[in-house]
């Protein structure tokens, strides 16, 4: 992924995978190497379980040609941020500020 000024590596992984030793291990050493070479580093997993729910109805009330997908890119979501190398969790919405 780009933005405007650096390359973010993002991993994507199952939050509860985040509760294994292991896994908060590799990680963190996968963070230490991404940003020793200037990188932005970022794990994302799913979104809440009622948020996911909730899409899923909705997506049986689409129509062909009205709905368009949301890509990450243009948002429209929530993602869940854990940063691995000071383990702080945050929810940021992704929909595009009005």
């Amino acid at each position: 992924m780009f933005t405007d000024t650096v390359l973010i590596v993002l991993d994507v992984k199952p939050v509860i995978r985040l509760e294994v030793e292991k896994v908060r291990f590799t990680l963190d050493w996968t963070c230490d190497l991404v940003e020793d070479i200037g990188r932005r580093y970022e794990v994302w997993t799913e979104p809440p379980d009622v948020v996911l729910r909730n899409v899923r109805l909705l997506a049986g009330f689409r129509s062909g040609g009205v709905s368009t997908p949301i890509s990450a890119s243009r948002g429209g979501g929530s993602v869940r941020r854990w940063c691995s190398c000071c383990g702080a969790t945050t929810w940021k919405s992704t929909s595009p500020s009005r």
